[in-house]
């Protein structure tokens, strides 16, 4: 019959068997690292599908303060394959996870934004500019799924704020002026097709 220290001793044993069996603590910081890194770079893998078995390693391997961002790298995984419903799904584990992850909530509107669904992604993007007010991609990314939807005047105050913040985005100007031109307003559509060129021949993509 265990008394109390026999009882004390065998569940500190059990405790230290569960940290030595888990995956993410039994890993280094460089193992971690390669394992992430097979997960977000690309060239890492032979084929997509091996890199999305790279980052299913991943999510299994990061310890919790990583695990977010271990979902974040798999939705992306999958948005370069256009896999997106996965990826939607993967970004809203992340944000499940971390709440204030602005990434996870501009890369969901982003996918939405390639499934269509204009109002969600507007929806995600308003998100993640209530973490980062400055932020261009998230401004851009609403003011294209406005603009696709057919919302021309919150499209061209989107792309105006896109150029208050970064003057020399030549594609702002294109986009921008392609809403101008929908309204009927060719010569702002005009100026802003000029400023577009003159920014491409600055600086070629």
């Amino acid at each position: 019959m265990f008394g109390t220290s026999d009882m004390i001793r065998l569940n500190l044993s059990l405790a230290i068997i569960a940290i030595l069996s888990s995956p993410a603590l039994a890993l280094d910081n460089t193992q971690l690292q390669k394992i992430e890194h097979g997960c977000i770079d690309e060239t890492a893998s032979s084929s997509p599908e091996e890199r999305i078995s790279n980052c299913n390693n991943w999510i299994d391997s990061a310890p919790d303060k990583l695990r977010a961002k271990a979902y974040y790298d798999r939705g992306n995984a999958y948005l370069d394959v256009q896999k997106l419903d996965l990826a939607v799904a993967d970004y809203s584990h992340a944000i499940t996870l971390k709440p204030d992850f602005k990434d996870a909530w501009y890369s969901r509107g982003y996918a939405r934004h390639d499934q269509g669904n204009y109002d969600q992604a507007i929806e995600d993007y308003d998100t993640a500019l209530k973490l980062a007010p400055e932020d261009i991609d998230s401004l851009y990314g609403k003011a294209y799924a406005s603009q696709k939807k057919g919302d021309l005047d919150a499209a061209i105050a989107g792309y105006t704020a896109v150029i208050r913040l970064k003057p020399d985005y030549p594609t702002a100007f294109y986009n921008r002026a392609i809403a101008y031109n929908a309204k009927g307003d060719t010569e702002n559509a005009t100026r802003d097709a000029l400023e577009y060129e003159r920014l491409k021949d600055k600086n070629p993509q």
